[in-house]
């Protein structure tokens, strides 16, 4: 039900759907879903550094498949703070980590962007994969 009302773009109610998930099931398969969904409706909600505070939070406890997207967000959330030192950081932990090509070109593309002056968080561009993500990450939290 949060992934829907996530979709639909009421993230009050699908952050009180995973709050409640993450309240019932604190050990629960799904935990980590739940707490990245409510990652990314900060994000979405520009409230960046609550955003940024979750992932953060939840690097460490994300599994191997977990950790690169969560690292995407956290450099995301890095930009649109304007911490563009911290933001190059993390695409290149991305960059030099074993990940699939696919997201290292996406770390590669802003780490570009960030090097040669342009300091443009992208917040469109933040906004639009962060709701990608989140479609793709969250179906099975419905």
């Amino acid at each position: 039900l949060g992934s829907i009302e996530y979709e639909r773009g009421n993230y009050e109610q699908a952050q009180q759907y995973f709050s409640t998930y993450i309240s019932k099931y604190p050990q629960g398969e799904l935990l980590t879903d739940a707490e990245t969904s409510i990652g990314y409706i900060f994000e979405q909600q520009q409230q960046y550094q609550q955003a940024l505070e979750t992932f953060i939070r939840l690097e460490n406890s994300a599994s191997s498949a977990q950790k690169v997207e969560i690292l995407l967000a956290i450099a995301r959330n890095y930009e649109a703070l304007e911490e563009f030192d911290q933001a190059v950081a993390t695409y290149q932990r991305i960059v030099d980590s074993s990940t699939s090509f696919s997201l290292k070109n996406k770390a590669i593309e802003r780490l570009d962007i960030l090097q040669t002056g342009q300091e443009d968080p992208a917040v469109e561009e933040v906004q639009e994969t962060t709701s990608d993500q989140q479609n793709t990450e969250t179906k099975t939290t419905e």
